[in-house]
């Protein structure tokens, strides 16, 4: 009894505390941080990988546009610097043709990439409907069938999206050197980051790409699905044992509210 009092008095505190730290560091950071500088830096890291960020931008822009009815900006929803980084390497990859998603969600991401390479088979996992972890992430807790049923409607309007329900694990036991482009975007958290790393370096082909959404690099402490340090301590490991030899950490999303030290998270891109 005692515990349902407390509880959302608890709650309403941490949120007070949370939106009070949020304003402060805005504050703080909003005299000295440059949005043209956090840009400049931005296209600095593409140009590392031979890519155009105005190109990437650009192109984006219409995709989302063509499906969505909406213009590209960092502010809505999941849109952020990953899809300016899949736009940017479309356009200089011509011959990505099997690409891996790790993270199937609402199924939009399958699709920007299905159009973003139109002659790409786009492989998309996440965990079967019926999977307790499924049902209890990413909000889907309210209403898990009208969100997989939304969701298989979006992933059927490519032919070439196929959508298997699996655990990430079980990648384990797949064929090495499948893919030219794997998009990790499922549990962010230790150890299935790492073990979603380490398969995709297994399942990558020569000259292919590895993205890494929500890559955390301060030492809070926390390890959930959301928020983890761990593919921050897995790529900095792969690096010392020169395992993996090319990656940079680009800022997800460049604007000032996205750059507070309490949200600020980055997308990882590992060249081979």
């Amino acid at each position: 009894m005692l515990l349902r009092f407390f509880l959302p008095i608890y709650r309403f505190l941490i949120r007070k505390i949370y939106n009070f730290k949020y304003r402060f560091q805005k504050f703080v950071l909003k005299k000295s941080y440059n949005v043209t500088h956090a840009i400049h830096e931005q296209n600095i890291l593409f140009s590392h990988f031979k890519l155009d960020r105005n190109d990437g931008l650009n192109l984006i822009n219409k995709v989302v546009t063509k499906l969505f009815k909406t213009s590209y900006q960092e502010t809505k929803g999941m849109f952020s610097e990953h899809l300016v980084l899949f736009s940017s390497i479309a356009k200089n990859n011509k011959n990505i043709k099997n690409i891996l998603e790790i993270g199937t969600y609402d199924g939009k991401t399958s699709l920007i990439l299905s159009e973003l390479f139109p002659t790409a088979q786009i492989t998309t996992i996440d965990l079967p409907k019926n999977s307790k972890d499924f049902k209890n992430s990413y909000l889907r807790n309210f209403d898990s069938n009208a969100f997989v049923i939304n969701r298989n409607k979006i992933l059927k309007k490519s032919k070439r999206i196929k959508f298997i329900p699996c655990n990430s694990l079980e990648l384990l036991n797949w064929k090495n050197n499948q893919f030219d482009f794997i998009w990790i975007d499922g549990a962010h958290s230790l150890p299935i980051i790492t073990s979603d790393i380490i398969n995709s370096i297994r399942l990558v082909k020569s000259k292919g790409w590895i993205l890494i959404d929500d890559v955390f690099l301060d030492n809070r402490q926390i390890n959930n699905i959301y928020e983890s340090i761990g593919a921050k301590l897995t790529l900095d490991e792969l690096s010392k044992s020169k395992t993996i030899k090319d990656f940079k950490l680009f800022k997800k999303r460049v604007g000032l509210e996205f750059s507070l030290p309490m949200v600020k998270k980055y997308i990882a891109v590992i060249k081979f």
